[in-house]
């Protein structure tokens, strides 16, 4: 008996499937960004050094990357709108206890539960709107899915800096319970998605357990390791430890009959270079975001608000360039942006590194921040469609999830090693630099003793006004000396993920296309 063709969604639906998810997925990465516009402020407040500040954005994105994929599993296995709606109470539920938060470990507790919760959402979301639009309108669909989405990005940045500067911190994330909610009433109106086959994955603890151990000693030495040392016994051990548990996870799931993370899907071509890719740029992408906002504020002055609306031309590129984008994409298939845009932003961030301490945003960081978000502009539409689709029909949800779980790794890895690499570098620069000031043994043991604090370091006791004053110039310097030498990094990896792009430009081809 024939299959009946698949009914497609009124106009009507489909605006609700395009509204629904992309204020879910705009609201993950806009928190994402608030939270990291107010991360200085937050050190400050909490008296957190900068391995503790780390670790408020890395616990989000660590539960994400290691659950995502089990988000999208049973997205598959019990549909889509289901766990969408239960993973959005539990994203509103975990960002009032964030709100609540009066410690820096009660923070780092509630922001690992936030994670939790986007790891369904995340996934989920990016399935439904798979599956509910036809493979030849997808293009179209992410891209205007896209520019839906990025209205909302300015949110986080702007609202979450003027909250820090008018009330407190504690505000950034009550922004998300609206939004929320508007979420759930909007998803109401979607119907069963035709485009949705059925599912029966059982969930896979082993890889669960095995993706999380190995995520998490991994971003746990890395982190500790900045403010330990590497050579110290515990992180010495959590090296070991990610070393040994993650080709373990990958034999574990080679012999798993349901594996979360099938490995026949890295046979096929295009999911292989699309996550390659997707790890790349976005190892590059998201490790430059996070450390922009200190640069911002512990090295140029800006409010809380000022560092945020320094990063709306990446809002504004997306709004604008995301559905022209998806129609192009259509027609010339994903290779020529996702081979071109990688440089773009490469060229941009290495300008954004050699910005000094001493300059000005307008000449020595904009014009870099407006190359970077065209680039990104042009790259977001066609990873995302290609992504999806590069595991086959019917698999779209796990196919979303482990992009979606890459984008979250690089994230997590990047910080992690900028992070060393920033630390680094400001303690490298910062030594040299006070010699002139003729410090005595306490004033530098002081130095020392809080030099992970970056550029929130407080001067010594027993400087005179003008020795204080010299003090903070010369910390700025060294501040900006180590986002040299991270920025840098990050550069490299995205021009790595351009010599991907180029070497897959051919893979990529246009909806119905014969491949």
């Amino acid at each position: 008996m024939a299959t009946p063709a698949p009914v497609p969604l009124t106009a009507r639906q489909e605006k609700h499937v395009l509204i629904s998810t992309a204020i879910v997925s705009g609201m993950g990465f806009a928190d994402m960004m608030a939270v990291n516009t107010a991360l200085p402020v937050i050190q400050i407040e909490l008296g957190m050094d900068a391995a503790s500040a780390l670790w408020v954005a890395e616990v989000y994105l660590l539960f994400i990357a290691s659950l995502m994929m089990m988000g999208g599993a049973l997205g598959d296995r019990f549909g889509r709108r289901r766990i969408l709606r239960y993973g959005i109470y539990a994203f509103a539920a975990s960002s009032l206890l964030c709100a609540l938060s009066t410690s820096s470990g009660m923070l780092i507790a509630a922001r690992a539960v936030q994670g939790v919760s986007a790891a369904f959402t995340v996934p989920s979301s990016l399935a439904l709107l798979n599956a509910c639009f036809p493979p030849d309108r997808r293009g179209r669909a992410v891209g205007t899915w896209a520019a839906i989405s990025s209205l909302m990005l300015p949110l986080g940045p702007l609202l979450g800096g003027a909250a820090v500067d008018l009330l407190s911190w504690h505000w950034i994330f009550l922004i998300n319970i609206p939004l929320c909610a508007a979420a759930v009433v909007v998803l109401r109106g979607v119907p069963r998605p035709p485009f949705d086959p059925p599912g029966s994955a059982r969930l896979d603890i082993a890889g669960i357990i095995g993706m999380t151990g190995s995520l998490g000693t991994l971003v746990f030495g890395l982190l500790e390791g900045a403010r330990r040392g590497f050579g110290d016994d515990l992180v010495v051990a959590s090296l070991a430890a990610a070393a040994v548990l993650l080709p373990l996870t990958l034999i574990v799931e080679a012999k798993s009959r349901e594996p979360m993370l099938p490995l026949w899907m890295f046979r096929r071509p295009e999911f292989v270079t699309a996550n390659l890719q997707t790890f790349l740029f976005f190892s590059g992408f998201q490790g430059a975001m996070f450390l922009m906002p200190f640069f911002y504020i512990q090295v140029f002055g800006f409010s809380a608000l000022q560092a945020g609306a320094a990063g709306l031309p990446i809002s504004a590129a997306i709004i604008v360039l995301s559905r022209p984008v998806g129609r192009l994409m259509d027609r010339i298939g994903a290779g020529p942006p996702l081979a071109v845009a990688p440089f773009v932003v490469a060229a941009a961030l290495y300008a954004l590194a050699q910005a000094p301490a001493n300059g000005l945003f307008l000449e020595d960081v904009l014009p870099a921040v407006i190359v970077m978000s065209i680039g990104l502009g042009f790259f977001v539409t066609p990873i995302t469609t290609v992504a999806m689709n590069a595991a086959g029909e019917g698999r779209s949800g796990l196919a979303s999830a482990v992009n979606n779980t890459v984008a979250r790794v690089a994230g997590l890895i990047s910080i992690a090693i900028l992070g060393v690499v920033l630390s680094s570098g400001f303690a490298g620069h910062l030594g040299p630099l006070l010699g002139p000031l003729d410090l005595n043994a306490d004033q530098s043991a002081a130095i020392a003793a809080q030099v992970q604090r970056l550029g929130a370091i407080t001067p010594p006791e027993g400087l005179t006004g003008p020795q204080t004053e010299t003090f903070r110039e010369l910390v700025r310097q060294a501040f900006a000396g180590g986002f040299h030498d991270a920025i840098t990094t990050a550069a490299a990896f995205m021009f790595f993920a351009g010599i991907v792009g180029l070497m897959s430009f051919r893979t990529f081809k246009p909806a119905g296309a014969e491949k």
